[in-house]
């Protein structure tokens, strides 16, 4: 008995072994004693089914083929791929109306500033740079392959209609006046389109006349005319002097930076920057060597004394004294004053008018009532400007010199025996005494700066040129 339970289980053992290790015969059967017998009409072969689908994808996109055969596809930029002779490296010719090279544009357009080259037959003048192009956007008449440095601005163009060797291009700041331009003729840094008023003088320039940081005034500063002599201060506030009876006149000018000049009758006297006054010249009274210390705002050198304003408002005065000009001050506060033959005067605060020293001609009792804006002494008879630019005059009279023009002036200077004055408009007016032509030979033309002397007259041009007129003995008329 236990030996038949021994070899059933052997028995299954080998079954299971025979068919895979397992009760399930799969497509075969089992026999009587328990082995597989495999099915014969069973595939018996092994599973070899693999997918063997080697079909390619056809679906690629056109854009990547090369239809023409030309090297290039849709994608690489060829613009017709049905035309082999069309392709972004194809000549291109203006004139056909087809874009062979693919670039938007018939002819070559390297630059893509949708102009073809000139030399593809086209009209842009350089094809490297798409800021040149032949088109005029600005409708001034020319493009920037013409030149135009701005072709979005009309005033801006090459052409230089004035003929003074610039356009406004190059900067002309008026390209219908020639004497504006970029030259700087007399190499003092300024140009005329600068402001220079004077480009063949290079110690005339623009200059800030006050110290606020801005040149508001060019060429020279200030004019004076004495006797003999005539002096002038120019940009750098430096001194120019011709004429003079005296050498100590024109050689012994002090050397320096001024803002104020008046010349006398044989001296002359400067204001500096700092209030300083230098004056040189004759000495006979102390006229240059009696100069008091302390800060001023303005001087006036008479025929042999000075007298000034100091930064209080007081009057000051040097020099000759035989007749109180200088020790007959009034007391007060002042904001001009002027110094004559023997006598000078001055504008207090409110406009009224004060003289002292000689009254020979009445030069100082017949001072008229009202407000004055300006005052000048003369010899013997002064002028003043009153509040509307009415001229009034008194004094000696045997010249005609204290009978004025009428009208309306903004500036007046008197001299020996005669006056100038200048209106509103710039125009010169003289009269008195006319011997040597100092009345009668004044320029015509406007001017920004008069002033009479002995028996000669200077004044100053816009364009900061200096006309002198009148007598020339001394050489008091020739300018520099």
């Amino acid at each position: 008995m236990r030996g038949l339970r021994l070899w059933l289980m052997l028995s299954v053992v080998v079954g299971l072994v025979g068919c895979g290790g397992g009760s399930d015969c799969g497509e075969g059967t089992h026999d009587e004693d328990g082995s597989c017998v495999p099915d014969e009409d069973a595939d018996t072969d092994a599973d070899t089914d693999t997918d063997t689908d080697t079909d390619t994808d056809t679906d690629t996109d056109p854009n990547l083929v090369d239809d023409d055969g030309d090297g290039f596809s849709e994608d690489e930029g060829d613009c017709d791929d049905t035309n082999a002779d069309v392709n972004p490296t194809a000549a291109d010719t203006v004139g056909d109306e087809v874009d062979q090279n693919c670039d938007g544009v018939d002819g070559v357009d390297e630059d893509a500033d949708g102009y073809a080259s000139q030399a593809s037959g086209g009209e842009d003048c350089d094809d490297t740079d798409a800021a040149r192009t032949p088109e005029d956007s600005d409708e001034d008449g020319e493009s920037t392959c013409d030149g135009d440095c701005d072709d979005t601005d009309s005033s801006l163009t090459s052409a230089d209609f004035d003929a003074d060797g610039a356009s406004t291009c190059d900067g002309d700041c008026n390209d219908s006046d020639g004497t504006l331009n970029l030259l700087d003729a007399d190499a003092d840094g300024y140009t005329s389109c600068d402001g220079d008023c004077n480009d063949a003088n290079g110690s005339l320039f623009p200059y800030d006349s006050n110290g606020d940081g801005t040149e508001d005034s060019c060429g020279w500063r200030s004019l004076g005319t004495g006797t003999s002599q005539s002096c002038a201060l120019d940009s750098f506030g430096s001194i120019a002097c011709w004429g003079g009876a005296f050498d100590s006149l024109t050689e012994d000018i002090p050397v320096g930076t001024f803002t104020a000049l008046s010349v006398g009758g044989q001296h002359d006297c400067v204001l500096d920057a700092s209030g300083l006054i230098q004056c040189w010249g004759s000495d006979n009274y102390g006229q240059t060597t009696s100069v008091p210390t302390g800060s001023f705002t303005a001087v006036s050198a008479g025929d042999r004394h000075v007298c000034a304003l100091d930064t209080q408002s007081s009057v000051s005065c040097w020099g000759r004294d035989d007749d109180g000009q200088v020790s007959n001050v009034p007391s007060g506060t002042f904001s001009a004053v002027s110094a004559g033959y023997g006598h000078s005067c001055a504008l207090d605060n409110s406009g009224s008018i004060h003289c002292w020293g000689s009254d020979s001609a009445g030069q100082v009792s017949s001072v008229p009532s009202g407000t004055y804006t300006t005052l000048s002494a003369g010899y013997f008879h002064n002028c003043a400007l009153d509040s509307s630019g009415v001229i009034s005059c008194w004094g000696q009279e045997n010249w005609g010199q204290s009978n004025p023009p009428s009208g309306v002036f903004a500036d007046i200077d008197s001299a020996t025996n005669h006056s100038c004055a200048l209106d509103t408009s710039g125009l010169i007016a003289c009269w008195g005494n006319d011997g040597d032509g100092q009345v009668s030979d004044a320029p015509t033309g406007t001017f920004t700066t008069v002033s009479a002397g002995g028996n000669h007259g200077c004044a100053i041009s816009p364009s900061s040129a200096i006309s002198c007129w009148g007598d020339d003995t001394d050489g008091q008329s020739t300018p520099p």
